[in-house]
């Protein structure tokens, strides 16, 4: 079995991908970025449960690598607890993550 990192570490490794705090956000409005602190943190704990999510599936990889159909498993599974709003807070972030890492050519 692999070894992973913690679902928090992975989570917080995602969000420096992505984290634009600092730069201007006028005229880089879809640069892909999190200018928010509270944006930040928000996608860190959704990305935290995500991570957990997979670890829990036993899936052989970590939160860089989820794939569309675990990402759409996920928040269908999350769906059943979470309100409206904050489920689209987790789809937002792992929407981001994937984008960033495949930038990075990560996935």
């Amino acid at each position: 079995m692999a070894k992973f990192a913690k679902a928090s570490k992975q989570a917080k490794r995602a969000i420096s991908k992505i984290i634009g705090i600092g730069l201007p956000r006028h005229g880089s409005r879809k640069d892909g970025k999190v200018h928010s602190v509270r944006s930040a943190l928000n996608y860190e704990q959704a990305l935290t449960r995500a991570a957990e999510y997979l670890k829990a599936g036993r899936a052989d990889h970590g939160l860089l690598k989820m794939t569309m159909a675990e990402a759409h498993q996920y928040l269908v599974d999350q769906s059943v607890r979470l309100s409206q709003s904050s489920l689209d807070t987790h789809r937002h972030a792992s929407i981001t993550c994937r984008a960033s890492a495949r930038e990075m050519n990560q996935c």
